[in-house]
């Protein structure tokens, strides 16, 4: 199949394309705090298409641009039937040097009278020297006006604190690699435990990605995260079934413990 053919068939036809909402749980009110979009490709013919095989290749072909307004688009909307809550968008790096992209992007949510507020926009660790060129000016941008900007995947890669320094980040999500098993893994105990502690003197706050245990969620809130998310509070969700889950959330008590 001709995965680049193919998607920007997809997206002019706004066909086979979805987003799909992961709830990300905030561990001091005890509440759903937001979502984060994730988009999703149902193909005619193949079916399924992981995001592992697409996205990549929108980010070589120029795609990602219209894919990237297409998620956002999707989370307005989203957003307007939810007053009450935050959305995460995924930003690739590729798109620092795309003219036009901020300025597309922040009219959008103008369109859609979505608060600056409200926005959150993660960019994965991976970042290089040319990103770091284009990138700053336009994470800088975003912090102005009030969108929250985050590094995505931290410990997937190479990056280290230097990249957080060079950038405005708000906050980091620690990549799953590191989360998963820390109640069972002294290693990965004692990094997240200090990172977290490190994240938050430097002024981060630190989101938890990947926890599908009561016991890695037990550690985590020791350790004073600030967000968790991951299948023990739900995989990503389509929209109306996102819905449903809020509903059901906002009728339990202490549900993680029970």
């Amino acid at each position: 199949m001709d995965i680049t053919n193919e998607l920007k068939l997809a997206l002019a036809k706004q066909e086979h394309l979805s987003v799909h909402y992961q709830p990300i749980y905030c561990v001091k009110n005890s509440e759903i705090h937001s979502l984060e979009s994730l988009v999703r490709w149902n193909h005619q013919t193949h079916g399924y298409i992981s995001p592992d095989l697409f996205i990549p290749q929108s980010e070589k072909d120029g795609s990602i641009y219209e894919l990237s307004l297409f998620v956002l688009q999707e989370t307005c909307e989203m957003l307007k039937q939810h007053p009450n809550i935050k959305a995460s968008i995924n930003i690739s790096p590729s798109l620092f040097k795309t003219d036009g992209f901020f300025n597309d992007f922040i009219n959008t949510l103008k369109s859609y009278a979505i608060p600056t507020a409200r926005i959150e926009v993660e960019i994965t660790e991976n970042l290089t020297i040319e990103h770091l060129k284009y990138g700053k000016h336009h994470l800088d941008h975003f912090k102005n006006i009030g969108i929250t900007v985050s590094m995505d995947d931290f410990g997937d890669g190479l990056a280290n604190f230097v990249q957080l320094l060079n950038y405005p980040f708000d906050k980091i999500k620690v990549d799953k690699q590191l989360v998963q098993n820390v109640s069972r893994n002294s290693c990965k105990y004692s990094i997240l435990k200090h990172l977290i502690k490190l994240s938050h003197d430097m002024g981060m706050q630190v989101t938890a990605e990947g926890v599908e245990t009561i016991e890695d969620f037990k550690t985590l809130v020791g350790f004073k995260c600030d967000y968790i998310q991951g299948f023990l509070i739900s995989k990503a969700l389509p929209k109306n079934q996102f819905f449903d889950f809020l509903t059901r959330f906002s009728t339990r008590e202490n549900f993680i413990y029970n």
